[in-house]
């Protein structure tokens, strides 16, 4: 069986066929998929996905963070939330903490200061970090 360690079902391009495409899914052999959020709402989303909508034959886990695009949305209280909400089960890491080197410099140096700081929570606290 094949696990989906980093998808986006979340995304609006989904919106239309999301259930019955997570539906699907076992008949082609994926087993498991793990939803990532990249910044608090997308975060919040991945959660919802792994814990509704049951189908069977398919476990759904999430990874709660922030990428580095979206750094300049990090603050001291939304990373108090990440770490909340890292605590739930259906959470299996703390992510997107990679540093983007496609993306502009501004980026970079925003993925380097959140990417730091996640790892640190994370690694305070013995989430797995992604």
């Amino acid at each position: 069986m094949i696990f989906d360690t980093h998808c986006h079902y979340n995304d609006e391009s989904y919106t239309e066929d999301r259930e019955a495409l997570l539906r699907s899914l076992p008949e082609a052999g994926v087993d498991r998929i793990c939803e990532i959020g990249y910044n608090l709402e997308s975060s919040k989303a991945a959660i919802r996905l792994a814990r509704e909508l049951p189908v069977s034959g398919l476990k759904k886990y999430a990874v709660v963070g922030f990428h580095p695009e979206n750094a300049d949305e990090l603050t001291e209280e939304s990373l108090l939330e990440i770490y909340a909400l890292s605590q739930e089960k259906e959470v299996v890491a703390m992510g997107e903490m990679g540093l983007d080197y496609f993306s502009d410099r501004q980026a970079l140096q925003g993925g380097k200061r959140a990417g730091g700081r996640g790892i640190c929570q994370g690694g305070n606290h013995g989430e797995a970090t992604f």
